[in-house]
């Protein structure tokens, strides 16, 4: 079978100071993964705010050995966010693979943060705002709830903050206003005894096969929808906002090609990481596009 070289990037705030004084770069090793550190010298110390986890292994395809790889990760990492207390992510970071036998071509998936766009506060905007504030039937937890669903980045956090905000606004009458404001079948998804998605993460379970929907998405339109309807009486609210809860860390493009160097050099990671921060994607100074190879 092919050999292949997984490298993937993982933000951490942790720094690996396992002692390997003798050699350029520090590392450990866990369950054949390789993790060292993104940057480090005698003089700087750690630096680059990251890990990269590397792993060799023999698959019958790409496909195949990214899955090893990744369930692998997934045990790992959530292990160490314990252990090191401090900010780790495996989820939407670049990633790398090359065939043992040829480095020159990888299949490169590549992520990036891009800036989020703002929205404008106009006299529509307002004058909801103006409403709102008249309104007392509106519990204030709901408010409370809703913005912390806004503000915050993790999705299950999300998801559990904007439950806790439909709960306080359907305290009175949880039956019907809960149907009222997201249908049956979401309803259904979300709050459904023991199956509802609200239950399983907030009593230690979490996703499963069944969660194959966007549910930040489909609650912040129904609940939007609702507010313009049954609240506001008109829409106050933009219901066509795309990317609606834009945060300030803004969000995250993501791509997946078959690259590789222009000189026809073995692909190294970092350069090619640091090749696409350092340009525009698509636009890079020492990397292109190119097909997939054969049998890879």
């Amino acid at each position: 079978m092919p050999q292949y070289t997984i490298e993937s990037n993982i933000t951490t705030l942790a720094q690996i100071m396992v002692d390997h004084s003798a050699i350029a770069n520090v590392f450990f090793q866990e369950d054949g993964l390789i993790f060292s550190q993104w940057g480090h010298s005698l003089e700087k110390g750690c630096f680059g705010d990251a890990w990269i986890a590397k792993l060799d292994i023999e698959a019958s395809n790409h496909k195949e050995a990214y899955a090893v790889f990744f369930k692998k990760l997934k045990k790992i990492i959530p292990r160490l966010s314990l252990i090191v207390q401090c900010y780790v992510n495996l989820i939407d970071e670049p990633f790398l693979i090359t065939q043992k036998h040829n480095r020159s071509i990888g299949f490169f998936h590549y992520s990036f943060k891009r800036r989020s766009c703002g929205l404008g506060f106009c006299e529509e905007q307002e004058n909801g705002l103006k409403k709102l504030l008249q309104i007392d039937s509106i519990p204030e937890e709901f408010y409370y709830h809703w913005n912390d669903a806004v503000n915050v980045f993790s999705y299950p956090a999300k998801i559990l903050s904007m439950c806790a905000a439909i709960e306080a606004l359907t305290k009175e009458n949880k039956g019907v206003l809960r149907k009222k404001i997201l249908g049956e079948e979401l309803r259904d998804k979300l709050f459904a005894q023991t199956a509802g998605l609200r239950h399983r993460l907030s009593h230690g379970e979490y996703f499963n096969e069944t969660d194959d929907i966007d549910y930040v998405e489909e609650i912040h339109k129904k609940v939007i929808k609702y507010f313009n309807k049954e609240i506001l009486g008109r829409n106050y609210i933009s219901e066509d906002v795309v990317s609606p809860q834009r945060h300030i860390e803004g969000v995250f493009e993501q791509g997946n090609y078959f690259i590789k160097r222009i000189d026809e050099e073995p692909l190294d990671f970092r350069e090619l990481v640091n090749d696409c921060k350092e340009k525009y994607w698509n636009d890079f100074q020492n990397h292109e596009f190119t097909s997939e190879p054969t049998n890879f």
